[in-house]
């Protein structure tokens, strides 16, 4: 029976009434609720890959499900299917490298989720230069700092070369290179007493950075320099090219004469033209090669004598990493550690740090192509230059990326370590300089 009270009607459940609302409930109870697939694709620093040889799953969690998808290709898509409306979370993460990255709060509701989680690089902490430098009037090509670390050495290809007093960074003394053209490529010797350099006709030409005089021209052994190095001992100096077919050559510091040539792409089977770095091991009896192609790395060891090669390792990449090629390359202090900028996916880098005495090496991450990197004169930390004119410090044992030294440099050329590891200069096209204080980690 159905009463009428005041505007409302109430309901009284006679047995058909009671069976019809039965009915409704269970077909109710019968009809799937909706299911929705929450798809997409993650992008930025996202890689997990230890590049010496493990690709390490990278994963993305839709919580609270607690549904889980690995990534094991280049293209990291995902897809969830079977998911019902609410609120969920997308969490990215590298368990076998401890790293994830902040969750992503996702609606589910109506209709397919289609979403792009970006991931940021993670924001750092930033340090601002104590000096600025200025005195040059074209691109700073080489820095170095005095054995004592009181005084810091730059030369630009305005023609000048500038010691300034690294303590309070006034100008010590400016002089001019006897030959003016544009120097490029430059390398200070370890004791800072020799600047090489390769003028605009190819010829290599050793100065003496403290009084300014040409002591040697080098040879020509027809090679198109583009980049020099200097042993640890300062006794020998290296050249080779970017752009040629592997080809280096060694010179006697001291007397001028030409040592060797080693061609270190010889018998090396390379899937596009390589990407080179050169360097020696302390003590200068060593020379170091990192071949890249588009997906190994090989590094062999050479008689600087002899230009024999006593011994040689290649590193495979994985092919979801897409590191395609070597932008520099260090070695750390006691020849132990290599470090190595890389090109990058989606035109990023990638910083990796390989330990020679038990193959182990770690992986950084960055926003930008690195363009340089360095270790510190300890070995604890690893600074790179990048695109976007950054200037980065690593943890070398970690490959984690510590400070952004801020700067408005203007396309960064070079910087270089103090001796004692507490100062770092680098300097950009416009020919200015800056010179930070290293911050304290606690190591």
């Amino acid at each position: 029976m159905n009463q009428h009270v005041g505007d409302c009607w109430l309901f009284t459940y006679g047995p058909i009434n009671l069976l019809l609302v039965t009915l409704l409930s269970l077909i109710a109870a019968c009809v799937p609720a909706p299911l929705y697939k929450v798809s997409g694709r993650v992008s930025g620093s996202w890689q997990c890959v230890d590049m010496a040889s493990t690709i390490h799953p990278t994963t993305i969690t839709l919580n609270p499900t607690g549904w889980t998808h690995t990534f094991t290709r280049s293209e990291p898509e995902f897809s969830f299917n079977n998911v019902r409306e609410g609120d969920y979370t997308l969490v990215v993460a590298c368990t076998a490298l401890g790293s994830t990255f902040p969750a992503m709060p996702v609606t589910v509701s109506g209709t397919d989720l289609t979403v792009d989680v970006v991931l940021p690089f993670p924001q750092l902490p930033r340090s601002s230069p104590r000096f600025t430098l200025a005195g040059h009037t074209g691109r700073v090509h080489s820095l170095a700092f005095s054995p004592d670390g009181a005084e810091l050495v730059s030369a630009s290809d305005d023609g000048t070369m500038i010691r300034w007093n690294a303590t309070d960074g006034r100008r010590v003394n400016m002089w001019q290179h006897e030959h003016t053209d544009p120097l490029l490529p430059l390398s200070l010797s370890p004791d800072r007493t020799i600047l090489a350099a390769v003028i605009e006709d190819g010829t290599i030409r050793l100065w003496d950075s403290v009084l300014g005089g040409l002591f040697h021209t080098l040879p020509d052994v027809g090679i198109n320099v583009t980049n020099l190095t200097f042993s640890a001992d300062g006794g020998t100096l290296a050249a080779w090219s970017d752009d040629d077919d592997g080809h280096v050559a060694l010179w006697d510091v001291t007397t001028g004469e030409h040592l060797s040539s080693i061609n270190v792409v010889e018998g090396e089977e390379l899937r596009r033209w390589p990407s080179k770095s050169i360097f020696f091991l302390p003590g200068g009896e060593t020379l170091v090669s990192a071949v890249s192609d588009v997906r190994n790395l090989t590094i062999s060891w050479w008689d600087a004598a002899t230009g024999s090669r006593s011994e040689s390792t290649t590193l495979s990449y994985p092919q979801m990493q897409m590191l395609s090629g070597i932008t520099s390359a260090a070695i750390s202090a006691d020849g132990t550690r290599f470090a190595l900028g890389m090109i990058g996916i989606e035109n990023r880098g990638g910083l990796l740090i390989w330990d020679i005495t038990d193959s182990r090496s770690v992986v950084g991450n960055y926003q930008s192509r690195l363009t340089q990197v360095d270790f510190s004169p300890d070995g604890t930390l690893v600074a790179s230059t990048a695109n976007d004119n950054s200037v980065v410090l690593w943890d070398a044992n970690t490959g984690e990326a510590r400070t952004i030294l801020a700067s408005d440099l203007e396309g960064i050329n070079t910087f270089a370590w103090s001796p004692s590891g507490r100062m770092l200069a680098a300097a950009d096209k416009r020919g200015t300089i800056l010179l930070w204080e290293i911050p304290s980690y606690g190591q």
